[in-house]
């Protein structure tokens, strides 16, 4: 009988430590989970912050090119226009410089002509601007 018991006690020492064993192990496989489970939540974090860093990156570099294409932009129109204008002013001097012969002397400053400087003077050098079509800048 003594036996008998030592054999249960010894069975039930056996069951218990298997119990324990189960459970040390159940507990190191909750804990295995839990630890891959945080490894994957701090991978997640690190690729959403590198996601986001990347993305803060491309928006910095579309913003600077933006702003590179608008400031280029300017400067070609600001150019087109200085262009346009020189363009404008050297037709302007060409035609002067076509039709000035068409005006007699008296007429384009000559000094010889008695009285140039007078009304009747300009007056007739209007007569002939709007006879021959030409423009006041011109004569002047």
């Amino acid at each position: 009988a003594a036996e008998e018991a030592r054999r249960q006690e010894e069975a039930a020492a056996a069951a218990k430590e298997a119990e324990e064993r189960k459970e040390k192990e159940a507990q190191a496989e909750r804990e295995r989970a839990v630890e891959m489970k945080r490894k994957n939540l701090e991978l997640e974090r690190r690729r959403t912050q590198e996601e986001l860093k990347q993305r803060r990156l491309r928006e910095e570099e579309r913003r600077k090119a933006e702003q590179e294409y608008r400031f280029q932009e300017a400067k070609r129109k600001e150019e087109m226009r200085r262009v346009e204008e020189e363009r404008r002013l050297a037709d302007l001097a060409v035609e002067v410089e076509e039709t000035a012969h068409k005006l007699p002397a008296m007429h384009r400053g000559g000094t010889e002509v008695p009285g140039f400087n007078s009304l009747l003077g300009y007056a007739l050098a209007l007569l002939y601007v709007a006879r021959h079509g030409l423009r006041e800048q011109e004569l002047w």
